[in-house]
């Protein structure tokens, strides 16, 4: 590796360990904001039959996927600071991409009880991530064999849900009378954060095939293609969902959903606008990260 392509890489990985940082602490930001409204909600149930009860299960199943994506930000400002200090985080990969199939796990499982009826996009939003759980397994074993059964369990999981994204609205079931235009479960304006799902699927399969070529620019470029589209995604949907809770905040003192609610959910709301905020602003370190790839995969072909 030349000295100029050195420099390239130890500044790409200083600024996506300031990016994962940012990118972990508005997951944790947010879904702390979620955590405390969920559990409101839940304080508000009484048990009077077996439907109420059904809905409750639904309820704590979103609860476990806000703990689950606080969790996973904690990863993802360790596998920054590793891949900072030289590391390659393939533990935290491993253990953030079952987190994550896991979160989306619980949101399937809870829509399907909170909804009158199981529809296809619910169904999907439950298979989709069992694909991907089973493929990351495969992923971790060494012959070649189980890593092309792992890429195609990983794009055939990435396209399901890409396809659930675009057409299920998945916290409506949960924040339905408040009337805001949610982003997808990664906090991405949902028609990207659908592209980026499939984007980072192929790029897993890619960066898996070509793992023993070095050298190869394709390893490197698919990558970028895939947190420039989500990383935009983020930017744009936290903030048209941020602008979307500060309305319902503006109308708090004379209309629901937060009319006469206690003090500290309004608060809590607050929280959740500012952490959306903060997730915008690490969207766009996103972007700026990946230019730097593209430029760091322009500069490995120049090698070559």
């Amino acid at each position: 590796m030349s000295v100029s392509e050195q420099m390239l890489e130890s500044a790409l990985r200083k600024l996506i360990f300031a990016t994962m940082t940012a990118l972990g602490i508005g997951y944790i930001l947010v879904n702390i904001a979620t955590t405390i409204l969920l559990g409101y909600f839940l304080s508000e149930f009484t048990i009077s039959s077996v439907q109420i009860v059904i809905e409750m299960c639904g309820m704590i199943l979103f609860l476990l996927a806000s703990i689950a994506m606080v969790t996973l930000g904690i990863l993802f400002i360790i596998g920054g600071l590793q891949y900072y200090r030289g590391d390659k985080p393939k533990g935290v990969i491993f253990l953030g991409t079952q987190l994550a199939s896991f979160y989306l796990l619980c949101l399937g499982t809870g829509s399907a009880l909170l909804l009158p009826q199981i529809n296809v996009y619910v169904a999907l939003l439950i298979i989709g991530p069992i694909f991907i759980m089973i493929g990351t397994a495969f992923h971790v074993l060494r012959p070649f064999h189980f890593q092309l059964i792992s890429s195609i369990l990983g794009i055939v999981g990435g396209a399901l849900l890409a396809f659930v994204i675009l057409d299920l609205q998945i916290f409506v079931s949960v924040f339905g009378e408040w009337n805001v235009p949610f982003s997808g479960p990664f906090m991405s304006m949902t028609i990207l954060e659908a592209a980026a799902l499939i984007l980072g699927s192929v790029a897993v399969s890619v960066h898996s095939i070509l793992g023993k070529y070095r050298k190869s620019p394709v390893k490197y470029v698919f990558f970028p293609i895939a947190t420039l589209v989500y990383g935009t995604g983020v930017f744009i949907g936290s903030l048209i969902h941020s602008l979307g809770l500060l309305d319902l905040i503006w109308k708090a003192p004379w209309l629901p959903p937060l009319y006469g609610v206690p003090a500290w959910v309004i608060n809590t709301t607050i929280f959740w606008a500012a952490g959306l905020i903060f997730l915008s602003a690490a969207g766009i370190m996103l972007v700026i990260s990946s230019y730097m790839g593209f430029h760091f995969a322009t500069s490995v072909s120049k090698e070559e």
